[in-house]
C-alpha cells in the first residue's frame, strides 16, 4: 500500500503541480504518512513481490491500464491548451492524474506485496463505481467514458473484485500448508 502512495505523490506532483503550484499544500498531506511509515524495511523487497504473480491478472491489469493512460494522454493536451470550464477549473489535470493512479494502483495489485488484496478491492470499488457513473448518470458529459467504457469499466471492475475475492492461500500466506496449521 505504501509503494501505491509514494507512486501516487510522484505522478500528482508530476501531472499537477507545474500547473497548480499551491497543490503543494495538498501533497504535502500526503507525504506525512511516507515519512512517518516505520516498515521502510519491508518495501526493500519490492522485487521479489512478482515472483509468481498470475500473469493473466497482470495482463489483465496492464490492458486496464493502458486503457486509463490513454484517457489521461487524451486529458493532458485538453487541460494545456483547453479554454473550456474543465480546463479552466484544472478538471483535466486531475482526471489525467486520477487515471494515471489507478491504472498504477492496478499493477501494483498484481504484486504478492503486503496489502494486495486491500489494493485489488479498492481497484475493484474505484473501477464499479466509474463504470456505473459513466454509463448510468453522466453518459453524455465531457471526458465521460460514455455508456459503452462505462460498461468495461464495470466488468473491470468485477474482474479486480474476483481477483481480490479469489486470492489463493499459496499467494497470501506463501505456501498452502502454511494456511491450514
Amino acid at each position: 500500500m505504501v509503494v501505491a502512495l509514494v507512486g501516487a505523490v510522484i505522478v500528482a506532483g508530476a501531472i499537477i503541480l507545474p500547473f497548480q503550484p499551491s497543490f503543494a499544500a495538498i501533497l504535502a498531506v500526503g507525504v506525512v504518512p511516507l515519512i512517518a511509515y516505520p516498515y521502510w524495511r519491508d518495501v526493500r523487497t519490492f522485487p521479489s513481490w512478482w515472483a509468481g504473480t498470475s500473469r493473466a491478472l497482470l495482463i489483465f491489469a496492464a490492458l486496464a491500464g493502458a486503457a486509463l493512460l490513454v484517457t489521461a494522454a487524451i486529458a493532458f493536451p485538453r487541460q494545456i491548451g483547453g479554454s473550456d470550464p474543465a480546463a479552466r477549473g484544472g478538471w483535466w489535470l486531475d482526471y489525467a492524474e486520477h487515471a494515471t493512479v489507478l491504472a498504477l494502483a492496478g499493477v501494483l495489485a498484481t504484486s504478492r506485496g503486503p496489502g494486495c488484496r486491500i489494493l485489488r478491492g479498492l481497484c475493484s470499488a474505484v473501477w464499479l463505481y466509474l463504470g456505473l457513473v459513466a454509463a448510468l448518470v453522466l453518459p453524455h458529459h465531457p471526458g465521460s467514458w460514455d455508456r459503452i467504457g462505462g460498461a468495461v469499466a464495470f466488468l473491470v471492475g468485477i474482474g479486480f473484485g474476483v481477483a481480490a475475492w479469489r486470492g489463493s492461500e499459496r499467494e497470501i500466506t506463501g505456501s498452502p500448508r502454511r494456511a491450514l496449521s
